[in-house]
């Protein structure tokens, strides 16, 4: 005798779950193909700039999630900024030079912690996807801004001709997407908390890069040992 065996249909939750699972993956896929084509549109044109292929690809990658990502208030205290970049940081794509499944793959995990990890300093962004978006590109202005005021870098001694390229092209960007300015602009709050050198001689008073003391904040003003040549 045949035996009856029961089915239980999946409740309501989990097929909304797994409905959102599944958008979260058609969209990073969707995104990271975006960001490629945006990254290209971003890259600096030919000359003396210095310039992080992760950062573009953060940017671009937050901007194809998120095109109308805005900073929410949960971010506006510049000090809050710093520390969600400090707990994101890390490098996107580890290898450029690897497969395009190993990039693929390292954006998705780049989209999950940055949507995800960043969800204590962002109660007020219930979207995963969209908690990524401002992440993602509030961190690439910080660190590529503290790239380019740090005394050295992995590719040696920070030089003025050196930074004059990423300088310009900050700025141009910051004047684009107020999102990525926010970023910029605690750079120097970062370092600090890392106490890290920097060297801001170079960095045009008028510079994004020093909007927070352009603006009173003590905790953005050079200390008297910053701005020498290194």
């Amino acid at each position: 005798m045949d035996q009856e065996i029961a089915v239980r249909r999946p409740s309501k939750e989990a097929i909304r779950a797994a409905v959102s699972l599944r958008f979260m993956a058609e969209e990073t896929r969707n995104a990271a193909r975006r960001a490629l084509e945006e990254a290209q549109r971003l890259s600096p044109q030919p000359g003396p700039q210095v310039w992080d292929p992760n950062m573009q690809m953060a940017h671009a990658l937050g901007r194809a999630l998120c095109p109308d990502a805005e900073l929410p208030p949960s971010l506006e205290p510049p000090g809050r900024r710093a520390a969600m970049v400090e707990a994101a940081d890390g490098p996107i794509v580890s290898d450029f030079g690897s497969s395009w499944s190993d990039v693929a793959a390292a954006l998705g995990r780049g989209v999950f912690l940055h949507g995800h990890g960043t969800g204590p300093f962002m109660p007020d962004v219930e979207c995963p996807l969209r908690r990524a978006a401002v992440s993602l590109i509030v961190w690439a202005g910080c660190v590529s801004a503290a790239k380019t005021i740090a005394w050295r870098t992995a590719a040696g001694r920070n030089t003025p001709e050196r930074r004059q390229g990423p300088l310009d092209a900050i700025a141009r960007e910051c004047l684009e997407d107020h999102l990525y300015a926010a970023g910029v602009e605690v750079a120097v709050l970062w370092k600090r908390g890392r106490r890290q050198k920097i060297y801001l001689n170079d960095v045009p008073a008028d510079h994004p890069i020093r909007a927070l003391a352009n603006r009173g904040i003590r905790a953005a003003s050079p200390d008297p040992s910053e701005g020498q040549r290194p």
